[in-house]
């Protein structure tokens, strides 16, 4: 619980590699010390995490799929018992979930925290992971500065979707100076966050044109805290329930496209790449079920796969 990579998170990602997946995204990782929102997190902003997170990489990498690893900071969205960390977000409006009253960023906190950023995808591609994904979804600290659910601010980093845009772009830019052209940066968005006031997928379309430059390829999500049944949706849910937002932003970007959403059989995951919907499938839940879903697929050992049902006990 100390933030390191433990043996038995090492033994479970290279479990999921061994399992046929082409790519493993490895869990939001903090940026920062007081990004840490559970006891458990994965941490990346000192040089003592370094040695367990390349084992980590190349534990991935030895079973034969790409690694990528996931960074974020949870802003808002964070309970203040862990560490006695206190929430913090664009604008001081507290979360419908988690409550607390969060600290306004200055413009100066919001610049160290674009550094935590580019730090953590420099360290990440020292240590050998592939590829990074900056998690600007399901709420936390690089959403709510995208979304006008959060974000009341009227200086350069809020008040018009290029304003709200800003603390996203200068990630990337940052992220792209320092790792350079060739390393992949994922952008990973709620392209609808699902709550009264937050963003619709139109102003998603209107705002990805000012942030996806230098990015590789967009992870498209739903959904923020007050909407949990979108981040991680229960068997209520339809399969492949993204799916609409995935083609409404393929709509208005050249970007490869990736699409996560209750994913959970063979056929649909075909489905979805042969048709265009998407140039990559997502897949979390499911290689919990089974870890060997892919090379089961693979095999046509399709009667083999135990289903996930979207029970969200593992959750």
């Amino acid at each position: 619980l100390d933030g390191t990579v433990s043996s038995r998170l090492l033994a479970y990602y290279e479990r999921r590699a061994k399992g046929g997946a082409g790519m493993i995204i490895v869990e939001n990782t903090a940026i920062h010390p007081q990004g840490v929102n559970y006891p458990g997190t994965l941490e990346i902003h000192d040089p003592r995490y370094e040695p367990g997170l390349a084992s980590l990489a190349q534990a991935i990498k030895s079973q034969g799929a790409a690694s990528a690893i996931q960074l974020f900071h949870p802003g808002r969205q964070i309970h203040p018992k862990y560490r006695g960390n206190f929430p913090i977000a664009p604008s001081a409006i507290p979360c419908p979930v988690m409550g607390g009253s969060p600290k306004e960023l200055s413009p100066e906190e919001i610049s160290g925290l674009v550094r935590c950023f580019v730090d953590g995808a420099v360290r990440a591609k020292e240590v050998g992971f592939d590829a990074v994904e900056i998690h600007a979804a399901h709420g936390y600290l690089a959403a709510q500065f995208l979304s006008p659910f959060a974000n009341h601010r009227q200086d350069r980093y809020g008040g018009d979707p290029g304003r709200r845009a800003r603390f996203v772009k200068e990630i990337i830019q940052g992220m792209r100076e320092k790792v350079g052209d060739s390393f992949p940066i994922i952008l990973r968005i709620s392209a609808e966050e699902k709550v009264p006031g937050g963003l619709t997928i139109e102003q998603t379309r209107e705002m990805l044109p000012l942030v996806q430059e230098g990015v590789t390829a967009l992870h498209i999500s739903a959904g923020c805290y007050p909407s949990m049944e979108w981040v991680v949706q229960p068997y209520l849910q339809p399969r492949g329930c993204l799916l609409d937002l995935a083609r409404a932003v393929r709509e208005v970007t050249d970007l490869p496209i990736l699409t996560v959403g209750r994913i959970n059989a063979p056929h649909l995951a075909n489905l979805i790449i042969e048709e265009g919907a998407a140039d990559f499938v997502s897949i979390g839940r499911a290689l919990i079920a089974d870890p060997d879903f892919p090379n089961k697929t693979r095999e046509g050992k399709f009667s083999q796969i135990r289903p996930c049902i979207g029970c969200n006990v593992c959750i």
